[in-house]
């Protein structure tokens, strides 16, 4: 019967053949399931097929699931169902059933509803025409003009087109005016599958806004850590990952945004663990597996951004950074499946558009720098700007610091970055730009682990003979240096040299130099130079 699972429609009637069918997945006769049980289960069991829900019935958050706790999922799924019948109109609810016959329809053309093309969430939106307005020259050397999405004609701006949503429909979106869907008898199956999905948003959106909260991220990276620990040999096995996946793929999560190649041939586990298991053992220990299970937590964190629309041939996908200016937001070429960050700037805010000009142009200068973000192309539209760069996989400093204890970074790998840093800076005051924003949040790392400076958003550009800016209010404010807070003029480069020196204490000592819960308090500790922090 274990066969069966994989593949067969099986209607559950009532708990107590939900109890027997429970039983004969706990082969080893534990009283509960594991994700290896669980990974089992049918895509029709949409109860359980998902990570949100989990981890809402794991009530000790140990990463199994008792029988009471899949009954008790059970029951909520089946009041779930009849709430939705009375809150949703004839017409709304005949709209889901219909969502839910194309979802089965999908089932059966593929060998899993939430691989393939697409995903059972995504839609694009109704985009005007995107203008190519800068791309480096070694840029257009190392990709074809189709790979950055340029035209081929010879004369007039480069244009990538969808000119309305029906031009790039996803082909798992229901079809429209296909005709009258009144005699249509929806079978039980459409309608748990229906009803499944909206039960799976609803666990998603309780998710996102746990995972808001302080410390939850931590709590659910721990427990993801356990559920797929479930041979309780305190590392992580590639059949385990295995089980992962496919929970994963339920929730429409797409393993290539996980890893940052795609060798034809092999394997997402494989990919995973070769880019994860960095001391080649073969399996992940708790310390690997947890910067995966952050890649996997911001999925669920930002799951309404993933796969929303798309920028010319490009097809966005989750939120991985947000700014003063915009959001970045992770991007694949349809085409190529290349892989980038990709800056979202809204037009109309001249001081925003200011800063975007620095940018760019402090970007220009510094292209091919092997510890400064590349800039690939400027896109534009008629609402927005598009800075298309590189992607980078090791995060950012502050999300290493959070991996030792006590937020204390080794005296050496302190050294070794805060070395790549002072070389980066000094190479942008020669060329004559200050950064005035560095702080961990902006040093990120390759996939090498080497250091890339990145968000010049508050950058400015200056002259030898002229050193001089006013603004204020630029860069953390743990990083302000007392010029700053006092409201006087400062010289930008002495300022990047402030803040680099901010952001190796916090390396060292665990917490910035100056910091008080007050913000009076902190401005008076900076311009004094007293400690605020006891």
């Amino acid at each position: 019967m274990g066969a069966s699972y994989s593949s067969d429609w099986l209607p559950i009637e009532n708990e107590e053949q939900l109890v027997g069918l429970l039983h004969e997945l706990d082969t080893q006769n534990n009283g509960y399931l594991s994700l290896g049980d669980i990974a089992k289960v049918p895509k029709c069991w949409t109860f359980i097929n998902s990570l949100p829900v989990l981890f809402y019935f794991d009530e000790l958050k140990n990463g199994t699931l008792t029988f009471k706790s899949l009954v008790d999922a059970y029951g909520f799924f089946n009041t779930s169902k009849e709430r939705l019948r009375d809150e949703l109109s004839g017409t709304e609810f005949k709209e889901l059933l219909n969502r839910g016959v194309q979802l089965t329809k999908q089932e059966t053309t593929d060998s899993s509803a939430h691989t393939g093309n697409g995903s059972a969430f995504c839609r694009f939106a109704n985009l005007s025409k995107v203008r190519s307005v800068f791309v480096p020259d070694d840029s257009i050397q190392r990709n074809s003009r189709r790979d950055s999405g340029l035209s081929d004609k010879a004369n007039g701006p480069s244009v990538a087109i969808y000119g309305n949503s029906s031009d790039a429909q996803s082909e798992n979106a229901p079809a429209e005016n296909e005709g009258d869907t009144e005699e249509v008898e929806y079978s039980e199956h459409a309608k748990t599958t229906a009803v499944g999905e909206r039960v799976r948003l609803k666990m998603f959106k309780e998710l996102t806004v746990f995972l808001s909260e302080d410390g939850a991220r931590e709590e659910f990276m721990q427990w993801l850590w356990k559920v797929t620990d479930f041979g309780r040999q305190n590392y992580v096995t590639i059949a385990e990952l295995s089980c992962l996946f496919r929970i994963l793929e339920y929730d429409n999560i797409h393993l290539s945004e996980l890893s940052f190649s795609n060798p034809p041939g092999v394997s997402p586990e494989e990919r995973i663990m070769s880019e994860f298991d960095t001391v080649g053992s073969g399996v992940l220990n708790q310390d690997h597996f947890i910067i995966l299970a952050d890649l996997i937590t911001r999925e669920y964190e930002y799951w309404e951004s993933r796969h929303l629309d798309t920028v010319g041939n490009c097809e966005l996908g989750r939120i991985i950074g947000k700014g003063a200016t915009g959001i970045v937001r992770f991007a694949s070429n349809m085409e190529t499946k290349e892989k980038y960050a990709l800056k979202i700037v809204k037009k109309g805010n001249c001081a925003y558009m200011s800063r975007l000009d620095h940018e760019i142009e402090s970007l220009k200068m510094l292209t091919g720098h092997p510890h400064v973000v590349e800039l690939e192309e400027v896109l534009e539209d008629d609402e927005n700007m598009y800075l298309r760069m590189e992607l980078l996989g090791g995060g950012s400093l502050i999300d290493i610091v959070r991996l030792y204890p006590n937020n204390l970074l080794p005296e050496e790998v302190a050294r070794y970055y805060m070395r790549q840093l002072f070389e980066t800076l000094e190479c942008c005051h020669s060329l004559g730009i200050c950064h005035r924003d560095v702080r961990l949040e902006n040093m990120l790392l390759d996939n090498k682990a080497k250091l890339k400076l990145g968000d010049f958003g508050q950058s400015g550009v200056f002259t030898a003979a002229w050193d001089m800016f006013s603004t204020t209010l630029v860069g953390s404010v743990y990083s302000l240096s007392p010029e700053q807070v006092l409201g006087m003029c400062y010289s930008g480069r002495k300022i990047d040299v402030w803040s680099a020196g901010v952001s190796m204490y916090c390396l060292l000592v665990g917490h910035p130099p100056f910091y008080d819960l007050d913000s009076t308090d902190l401005l008076t500790s900076i311009v004094t130079g007293t400690c605020g922090r006891e």
